[in-house]
């Protein structure tokens, strides 16, 4: 089947644009649903950073941190870089729940 709409796209529209659609045709196979599904993260991106430290949480606190201080943070600077820090805990949660005067962001907070 693919063969055939290939060889006639060739046909009708030249090579370069049949290479194109061939190679759009191929890449569609996987049926995966996940437009980002084997992309490789960037490592020290937020969800990068998430995956390598899956004791880490966004938004409510799982119920055995509930009442405890996070020992880490995942801290993203204003230049993107995101960082797992046990030092930024204390910052973090005072601009998070303050002025917010820390340049970045809580991405996560760790056990």
């Amino acid at each position: 089947m693919l063969a055939t709409v290939i060889r006639r796209t060739v046909t009708r529209t030249g090579v370069a644009a049949s290479l194109l659609l061939a190679l759009i045709a191929l890449g569609d196979q996987s049926g995966s649903t996940d437009p980002m599904e084997g992309r490789p993260m960037a490592p020290q991106s937020p969800a990068g950073m998430l995956a390598a430290h899956p004791q880490c949480w966004t938004g409510e606190a799982p119920p055995a941190m509930r009442g405890k201080i996070p020992g880490h943070v995942l801290w993203q600077h204003t230049d993107g870089r995101t960082v797992y820090s046990a030092r930024l805990v204390s910052p973090a949660l005072d601009s998070l729940f303050s002025d917010g005067t820390l340049p970045g962001r809580a991405v996560a907070f760790c056990a």
